[in-house]
């Protein structure tokens, strides 16, 4: 078998790039704006309205243009939706985790970004704050607080493992959407 030239490497990677960029682009989408882009109003129901009363505006009706943006979004929503069914339920949890509005202190948003849900469902996390309370080497009475109490006192290098674990996580969860989803252009509706 002759082997992959560089060009056709180079090629294979950049379409793996924009597969990823589309995949994360899909996954913010639907885990933060996918909700007020659907909107509570079924898209039908302005069209019935304006109907059953002969063309005549009656109440908060949408436009035209905000009902499509409201159909695109449905039909993004449930392609991604779909997309996510077919993945293995660790990496759908790992997704959920990574995008579940949740208070962290400032030090652990900034230490763990993004990761900090995933990082404070670790077993290992768990395991190691379980320890420390069992040896009464901490106040903290959540994994979370454990966090926070273990970057002020040793900062990234205190949790730099459960930081790594929960990166590894991450693009184990992120190949299986991309796996999943494959190459093509992301479906999320444009914002702005």
């Amino acid at each position: 078998m002759k082997p992959s030239s560089p060009s056709h490497a180079s090629a294979e990677r950049a379409r793996d790039i924009r597969a990823l960029g589309a995949a994360e682009d899909e996954l913010d989408w639907l885990f933060t704006c996918a909700e007020s882009d659907l909107g509570r109003w079924s898209s039908y129901i302005p069209l019935l309205v304006e109907h059953l009363s002969d063309g005549a505006r009656v109440g908060p009706i949408d436009d035209e243009d905000a009902m499509i943006a409201r159909i695109d979004a449905a039909g993004a929503s449930r392609r991604i939706r779909g997309w996510i069914r077919q993945m293995p339920r660790t990496h759908v949890e790992t997704l959920m985790a990574a995008y579940e509005e949740r208070a962290f202190s400032e030090r652990v948003r900034k230490t763990f970004g993004q990761l900090a849900g995933i990082a404070v469902r670790l077993s290992t996390a768990h395991a190691a704050f379980d320890e420390t309370r069992a040896h009464r080497m901490t106040c903290a009475r959540t994994v979370t607080e454990w966090l926070d109490e273990r970057i002020v006192r040793d900062g990234l290098r205190g949790v730099a493992s459960l930081k790594w674990e929960a990166q590894c996580r991450w693009v184990e969860a992120m190949n299986a959407y991309v796996k999943v989803r494959d190459r093509g252009p992301s479906v999320a509706p444009r914002r702005g």
